[in-house]
């Protein structure tokens, strides 16, 4: 069985304030890692207070930036980032004013560059079967269908 430590406000606060410091995160996950030190209610909202007052913690910014990261390097599209800020315990307000806000040029290039890995994987033959393929694919990394349909179909415009 594991030892279980008990912190005050003040050593909870430090932790935590580097805990935010090394990466941004949710007013959510800090919930969480109070929780976890076995600090709740109240105290556990002074402290995400103090860390939003000292800008530690912004549930906007932390959106954002894993909007943008998600989509510049795991090419997800809105759904997966959906889920996972929901994940992260972000609020729905939030991450729907922040996905409304996307650029969209970078969005259509990380689609672009999901569909085209996928071609050529499958040997660039663009048949029935390999767009089912390509759209199943493109799905599981959180596009939806009207947009894979819409760029699969202005790609086959530009072929003919």
């Amino acid at each position: 069985m594991g030892v279980e430590f008990s912190f005050s406000e003040k050593e909870a606060l430090n932790k935590l304030a580097k805990y935010c410091a090394y990466q941004d995160r949710s007013s959510g996950e800090v919930m969480q890692k109070l929780n976890s030190f076995k600090i709740y209610g109240e105290n556990a909202n002074k402290i995400i207070e103090f860390l939003k007052v000292e800008k530690f913690l912004d549930d906007k910014r932390f959106v954002n930036i894993y909007i943008k990261s998600k989509i510049r390097f795991k090419h997800w599209g809105r759904n997966k980032i959906f889920k996972g800020l929901k994940s992260k315990f972000a609020e729905n307000e939030i991450i729907n004013e922040a996905l409304s806000n996307l650029d969209l040029d970078e969005y259509n290039m990380a689609l672009k560059e999901v569909i085209e890995k996928k071609t050529k994987e499958l040997g660039g033959e663009l048949n029935f079967e390999n767009n089912n393929k390509i759209i199943r694919y493109a799905q599981s990394k959180g596009f939806t269908i009207s947009e894979i349909l819409k760029y699969l179909n202005n790609k086959d415009d530009d072929t003919r």
